[in-house]
């Protein structure tokens, strides 16, 4: 390869220094070789504090909304969704929060034609409203609503009217987008968007579409309701596939997505917030507004409040992403770090989202580089021909412990090693394993 063949490879779109390093391909054209509809601006709109809620276990106070609230507006997201006629605790949190700041729109789910529910959001000074419906599926509505869909439909379009008449901005929100007859699908937004309503909304209420199937279905309403409104999408992880299908919604013309903070929400819960971001902005080159290294102490405080642990191995935050965990990956970072490129030893390097830099942990996948990579970090020195038998003791260690090796532990392994075999008196030092 040249220099110059080089040089191109390494300094393509996909690629900023020092930071992430990825196929330039993913923000050019998928491999049906269709043109992307949107690698510019994306919005988010946090649903947290409304589907969050509704997650299994998840119970939150007004003054634990507020304080998720304001980290929200810290990151940069610009909308949030509450659900204020649940409960007292949702009606007070979305007054407060709705006087948090001007850079925040709230938006309160309403039930289409409910007048008492448009009051409310009036009442707790909501910007807009989430005009939602669970299904317009023939057998679903027969069944589980006791309805025909194309009233519901007709229920929709009125209730976005009213909700205009009322001052507010409207999402059209129907729920279970993709088991809805497109015909029908087709003539909700069109009559939605001439009832003046603000954005459409791509629901995947259960989360069992292919990505493939969420950027065809989004560019077909693109078709149906040209530039005159947004299109939003709302997707469930139930297959693992909400980051995805979000960002194949992107792809196929999406303004808007509609994220909640650890992917918490109803069953496997909603695409991750902090996910649909990162991988937005690197991987597409989408421009979010979001400050990403606030992204760390967002989902952190969100875990805290919710009582929900972060699963070490999560896309983006989990723990593990930024562990040294095998010799063979110290030694890979430690070459591509010398030859200053890091970034090309992980997805992105730490401190994109606010992390402060790369965790060494030993076990049975340590090997010598990853012994001395750890006495560097604590300030300990060991001769060479003690690394082997440190080595050994520590794989023997964390196989005991079915887990990474202490610090503690660590030191007094090193120490005893170093006595063992004299190093400790012929270096000249007094090793403390404490």
């Amino acid at each position: 390869m040249t220099t110059a063949s080089h040089d191109q490879e390494r300094d393509g779109r996909g690629h900023e220094p020092g930071l992430w390093w990825v196929p330039d391909a993913n923000r050019d054209w998928d491999q049906t070789d269709r043109p992307a509809r949107n690698l510019g601006k994306v919005t988010f709109h946090d649903v947290t504090l409304r589907e969050g809620e509704q997650g299994y276990g998840v119970i939150l106070s007004a003054p634990e909304m507020v304080r998720i609230a304001e980290e929200l507006i810290r990151v940069g997201v610009p909308r949030l969704e509450m659900w204020p006629i649940l409960s007292r605790e949702n009606t007070q949190a979305l007054t407060e929060i709705s006087a948090l700041s001007p850079d925040l729109a709230t938006y309160a789910l309403v039930r289409p034609g409910f007048k008492e529910d448009l009051d409310l959001a009036h009442q707790c000074g909501a910007d807009g409203v989430m005009v939602f419906t669970l299904s317009m599926n023939d057998w679903i509505a027969r069944h589980a609503l006791n309805k025909d869909a194309d009233q519901i439909a007709d229920e929709i379009v009125e209730g976005i009217r009213l909700a205009k008449e009322a001052g507010f901005k409207v999402v059209c929100g129907p729920g279970d987008a993709f088991r809805t007859p497109v015909h029908r699908l087709k003539r909700l937004f069109t009559e939605a968007v001439e009832a003046g309503c603000d954005s459409v909304s791509v629901n995947d209420s259960l989360g069992q579409c292919l990505p493939s199937t969420f950027e065809r279905l989004t560019r077909e309403v693109r078709g149906w309701v040209g530039d005159r409104v947004d299109i939003e999408t709302h997707c469930h992880n139930d297959y693992g596939m909400a980051t995805a299908n979000t960002l194949a919604g992107i792809q196929g013309g999406a303004d808007i997505v509609e994220c909640a903070i650890n992917g918490v929400g109803e069953r496997a819960g909603n695409a991750s917030l902090e996910e649909v971001a990162v991988a937005a902005t690197i991987l597409l080159g989408a421009d979010t507004g979001l400050d990403l290294s606030r992204l760390l102490e967002m989902t952190e405080l969100a875990s805290d409040v919710m009582g929900r642990p972060v699963p070490v191995n999560k896309a983006v935050t989990g723990v593990s992403l930024h562990h040294i965990w095998t010799s063979l990956h110290a030694a890979w970072r430690e070459r591509v770090g010398a030859a200053g490129r890091p970034e090309a030893w992980t997805p992105f390097v730490p401190s994109v989202i606010g992390r402060e830099g790369y965790q060494v942990d030993l076990g049975p996948m340590a090997g010598k580089n990853l012994i001395r990579m750890k006495l560097i970090e604590l300030e300990l020195d060991a001769p060479e021909e003690a690394l082997a038998l440190i080595r050994d003791r520590v794989k023997d260690e964390g196989r005991v412990r079915k887990a990474p090796v202490p610090v503690a532990e660590f030191k007094r392994i090193v120490a005893e090693v170093l006595e063992q075999t004299g190093a400790a008196q012929d270096m000249g030092v007094a090793v403390d394993g404490e």
